[in-house]
């Protein structure tokens, strides 16, 4: 091999060994450019209306995006609506959807979850759901998880829609997919200061006069 093709090889070997930069915060949260920014690696994901919409139609349908957790990220929310069909409780396990936050590589493990599973949100066909409210907050269709400790790193977002392939039609929305930061209030300046020590000293001599 010449010196030349042995240059490019190590370079693109290199690349290949980088570590992948992904964006700070949640992209494409509301879905209003179709489904840029997400990957769907298994099953029928669709956007309408302005939702994500996971259709059942194998055993497993994903929604997921690869993201870094904003410094100041208090919590990350979304809203979700699921459709089962009627009597998709007969035979076999119920239909659900689960909401994960995994590492973004192997061997994924939780960064939040329910404890004995890699989820943080789960319901199913039944209406039964599964949370720790120590760290997640469900209010009618929007489903709030706390960040705290997690700034600064990478993570994977999975909406995952275990339809079984029974038969039965399932179908899981998501919408608003975002993250929370914290309020840094700006620092006083010198002038600011000196305003507000003007007016209060206004102030005082309008309640002596």
């Amino acid at each position: 091999m010449s010196s030349a093709l042995k240059v490019v090889a190590a370079v693109v070997a290199l690349g290949l060994l980088a570590t992948p930069t992904w964006a700070i915060g949640i992209t494409n949260g509301d879905f209003g450019l179709g489904l840029t920014g997400w990957s769907a690696p298994f099953g029928s994901v669709s956007v309408v209306g302005g939702w994500a919409v996971l259709d059942e139609s194998t055993a497993i349908t994903r929604l997921e995006q690869q993201f870094v957790i904003p410094g100041s990220a208090v919590s990350l929310s979304f809203d979700y609506a699921l459709v089962f069909a009627p009597g998709e409780l007969t035979g076999g396990p119920p239909d659900s959807f689960t909401a994960s936050l995994l590492g973004p590589t192997p061997p994924y493990n939780p960064l939040r979850s329910t404890p004995g599973y890699s989820d943080f949100f789960y319901e199913d066909s039944s209406g039964s759901q599964s949370y720790d409210s120590s760290i997640v907050t469900v209010v009618g269709s929007t489903v709030t998880l706390d960040l705290s400790g997690l700034s600064g790193q990478d993570a994977l977002l999975s909406f995952d829609l275990f339809g079984y392939d029974d038969g039965y039609v399932a179908q899981a929305k998501v919408d608003n997919v975002k993250t929370t930061e914290s309020v840094i209030p700006e620092p006083i300046t010198a002038v600011g200061i000196s305003l507000t020590l003007a007016a209060a000293g206004m102030y005082a001599r309008r309640r002596r006069s």
